[in-house]
């Protein structure tokens, strides 16, 4: 489903050139009508831009469009590639994590300590 809505999109894009510019055209008037800017000068730039920034992304998406359906195409094949782990896999090896991680803290504590023992034993010497 979502495959042949994004070739739909993919194929409007590329043979509706005119037709997409004409609406975004409208678009802008409508965008420049409701939110009035402070000159001509920068309505014009504006809309200069946007059709500017629009006509690269439709360019890059034509000049690329095989590359992105393929790359498409393959994401889903991995998707359905995933393999969950069942439940019970996933507390176990949780319960193994908490396990090992309370014997490491504890192992860290004694070392520390004996550590610092050790130091204060040896500055505890007087010469």
């Amino acid at each position: 489903m979502k495959s042949k809505i994004l070739n739909t999109i993919f194929t409007i894009l590329k043979k509706k050139k005119c037709v997409l510019g004409n609406i975004l055209i409208i678009f802008i008037m409508f965008f420049i009508k409701k939110y009035n800017f402070p000159s001509t000068t920068l309505k014009y730039f504006t809309i200069f831009i946007f059709l500017l920034s629009l006509i690269i992304i439709i360019l890059i998406i034509n000049k690329y469009y095989t590359f992105l359906q393929s790359i498409y195409k393959d994401i889903q094949i991995e998707i359905k590639n995933i393999t969950w782990p069942k439940k019970k896999d996933t507390l176990n090896t949780t319960f193994i994590i908490i396990l090992i991680s309370i014997l490491i803290s504890m192992v860290l504590w004694g070392l520390d300590n004996i550590i610092f023992y050790l130091i204060s034993f040896i500055t505890s010497i007087k010469y």
